[in-house]
């Protein structure tokens, strides 16, 4: 390679280099430059206007909801027709690790084979988390239920559990 083509790719190396910032990519196993003090970008739990139960499913032994939440979010449906619609929400902070240990320690039992016909209000927990999406949980009184996705655990008491929120 001849001296003045050296020179013209030192030149270019030098001049990408600095219109780049002089930056290499960052490896993968490079931590971030945060030293990862950040939270991931991850969905705040929200209430929707209707609930639409989730279908309970068989007992599961194990935890019923992980640990770490940081919030837990109540939604309270009232019946309307045929629908249950939001009614009240209430955003609970401080307790939401005794709420969890509280959740996992239902029985893995299945519900009730029959529920009373009265009609209620329903509740759901949302619970919120800084690596992961929220977890729903459905609290069913007329069935004695607690329900996630295909896991079913039975309630011990509804009261003592809705008494965090202060409803």
């Amino acid at each position: 390679m001849t001296a003045p083509r050296l020179v013209v790719l030192l030149v270019t190396a030098l001049l990408v280099g600095a219109a780049t910032g002089g930056c290499a990519a960052r490896q993968q196993d490079d931590p971030p430059a945060d030293g990862g003090l950040t939270s991931p970008s991850v969905t705040a739990a929200s209430c929707s206007e209707r609930l639409t139960p989730v279908a309970g499913g068989s007992p599961s032994a194990g935890p019923f909801v992980p640990d770490g939440a940081r919030v837990a979010l109540l939604c309270v449906y009232r019946p309307d027709g045929d629908a249950h619609v939001l009614d009240r929400t209430r955003r609970l902070d401080t307790g939401v690790r005794e709420l969890t240990e509280e959740l996992n320690a239902l029985p893995a039992a299945p519900p009730p084979e029959v529920c009373s016909a009265a009609r209620q209000s329903r509740y759901r927990v949302l619970l919120e988390y800084p690596d992961r999406e929220p977890v729903a949980v459905d609290l069913d009184p007329a069935c004695g239920a607690a329900s996630r996705g295909s896991t079913t655990r039975r309630l011990t008491s509804l009261r003592t559990m809705l008494a965090r929120w202060d409803t």
